[in-house]
């Protein structure tokens, strides 16, 4: 009741409710989750395997889960519009400005001189910035070339899935770089993309017309083309809606 997000992760579910409190139902594996109860005023949540972010309506941060590499320690970041997560946390500041905290062996956290971002996203040990510009940063594990983004322009948004970064361009267009478990070529071949959901090695894509496109793990019995008029999709591990 008076549900107003909802998140899944794992064998768990998670829901902010209008009041800005936050409920879970199932096994969420993250140390000390009780917690949750007592926090208000939540407007987004962030769940990485071993921990969870929640910011909040005054541009706060919340955590809780795992702390053994210190990426929970987030008590002293204020006015953050938006946060990514992986196996460190990263936040971004009003003024373009972005923190991080947590693992940093391969220097994913190493992003106090970048400036000017709007977006950010976190992967397996590495951090990507988007910058008003259309342009993009990264910093960290550059094992599988996931960091190799620098001639990357145009772009409108970004996501980190494993150790593959993609970009969405203005023009609706998708360039990737880096790899997955999975082949996910054809997303080159998408055009007038205007939406992009990540789920377990999948990259899901509406275009303009409302059309479908999945790409990367299969799903059981879904065929690309095959959905029309559709606004918006949620994807999890086995299904999509």
């Amino acid at each position: 009741k008076n549900i107003k997000k909802i998140y899944v992760k794992d064998n768990a579910i998670y829901a902010i409710k209008e009041d800005g409190t936050v409920i879970y139902a199932g096994n969420t594996g993250y140390e000390n989750a009780e917690y949750i109860y007592s926090w208000e005023n939540i407007d987004r949540l962030y769940l990485a395997d071993k921990h969870m972010l929640a910011l909040t309506k005054n541009a706060t941060v919340r955590a809780i889960g795992s702390n053994e590499n210190g990426q929970c320690e987030v008590d002293e970041w204020y006015d953050i519009i938006d946060l990514a997560v992986a196996f460190h946390s990263v936040g971004l500041s009003k003024d373009g400005k972005v923190h991080a905290v947590g693992e940093n062996n391969f220097g994913e956290c190493d992003v106090g001189s970048w400036q000017d971002i709007v977006q950010i996203a976190a992967g397996n040990f590495y951090t990507v910035g988007l910058t008003s510009m259309g342009k993009v940063v990264a910093t960290g594990l550059n094992s599988c070339g996931q960091c190799n983004v620098n001639d990357w322009t145009n772009i409108k948004e970004i996501f980190a899935l494993g150790n593959m970064t993609i970009g969405l361009r203005f023009d609706g267009r998708i360039v990737t770089t880096g790899k997955t478990s999975y082949r996910v070529d054809d997303v080159k071949k998408w055009n007038a993309i205007k939406q992009i959901v990540l789920a377990d090695n999948r990259i899901i894509g509406i275009d303009q017309d409302g059309t479908v496109f999945a790409s990367g793990k299969p799903y059981r019995n879904f065929v690309n083309d095959s959905w029309l008029g559709v606004k918006k999709v949620v994807a999890c591990n086995d299904h999509i809606v």
